[in-house]
């Protein structure tokens, strides 16, 4: 499946390159932060595609948000979306998860454990999806279903691109030997935690750092 809030040309150009390889695809519309949409997309995805084996959270939002001059809305949102959005989906999967003892991926960010120039909002919301990770694989255990976290540096996308101008900084986060990810390098790392040979692999968080260690504050 293919979820999006927004652009659906751009997930109506993923579906196109995902069929191309002869697998089905399924588009998936509506905004994570709100409770009641995820139980409304598993029962679209039963329905068309009769299982669900992987889930990734990768729905993000990141906007100014240092704690003098927020916004508390902006603030809410931020949390709202990357860490209650991924509960949300979670908790509305369980039941075609543990059908087929399926695998979650949550995205969170290689500067969660340290101090970021995304500001205390996003750092907040992506430690607290590690921990919620952490905690929730003892939790999902015993249902067959494992969860882990990706954290990848700052990332060659719109996003990451965002963050750039936001922070007015060429490679935010990042320090030296670092470079920007690309999103290939991601998604490989990604699949690394959906394959058959990782299924003794849960509650674990794989930081990107590409040899650096971010001074922790």
């Amino acid at each position: 499946m293919v979820h999006f809030r927004e652009r659906r040309q751009q997930a109506e150009d993923a579906r196109r390159e995902i069929e191309a390889r002869k697998v089905r695809a399924l588009l998936i519309e509506g905004d994570i932060a709100d409770p009641a949409r995820p139980a409304l997309w598993m029962a679209e995805i039963s329905k068309a595609l009769g299982r669900l084996d992987v889930l990734v959270n990768n729905a993000a939002y990141v906007a100014p948000n240092r704690i003098a001059e927020a916004d508390p809305d902006v603030w809410r949102r931020i949390i709202d979306v990357n860490l209650k959005g991924p509960f949300n989906v979670i908790h509305a999967a369980l039941p075609l998860l543990k059908e087929s003892r399926g695998s979650i991926v949550n995205v969170g960010a290689l500067n969660s454990r340290a101090v970021s120039p995304a500001g205390s909002a996003y750092v907040a919301a992506k430690a607290g999806l590690v921990a919620m990770t952490r905690n929730a694989a003892v939790e999902l255990g015993p249902l067959g279903i494992r969860i882990n976290v990706v954290a990848p540096p700052l990332t060659d996308t719109e996003m990451g691109a965002q963050a750039r101008t936001l922070s007015g900084q060429a490679m935010p986060g990042l320090g030296q030997g670092q470079r920007i990810a690309t999103p290939a390098e991601v998604a490989a790392v990604i699949l690394f935690f959906c394959l058959p040979e990782t299924a003794y692999v849960s509650g674990e968080t794989l930081y990107m750092g590409g040899g650096f260690v971010p001074a922790t504050a």
